[in-house]
């Protein structure tokens, strides 16, 4: 409950459009799941971060514009690419024992 919680909150504080909201609230369940798997916030603020940096990357460099409404493909591509992070974060997770117990 947790997880969905603070997934509606970080959506909520994202000033975008309902396709938009959608994609940040999918990232905020990924965010969460990696923060209870691993015990700290470390590995989702290290994705949130990557995440943001290609963004400006992308719109520095003129490969994408910036804005507060998301199409329908901005929305696809952004869930496709959050289920294909969490796959591979999730497997490296578990072959580097990222998710082992607090001791």
């Amino acid at each position: 409950m947790a997880i969905i919680l603070q997934a509606v909150i970080f959506a909520a504080v994202h000033g975008y459009n309902s396709l938009g909201i959608i994609a940040v609230f999918i990232s905020g369940i990924v965010f969460g799941f990696f923060t209870w798997k691993t015990n700290g916030i470390e590995v989702s603020s290290a994705i949130h971060t990557a995440n943001n940096l290609s963004i400006c990357l992308f719109v520095m460099f003129g490969l994408h514009s910036t804005s507060s409404t998301l199409e329908l493909n901005d929305t696809i591509i952004s869930v496709v690419f959050e289920i294909i992070l969490l796959i591979i974060m999730y497997y490296v997770g578990k072959k580097t024992d990222w998710f082992g117990e607090i001791k």
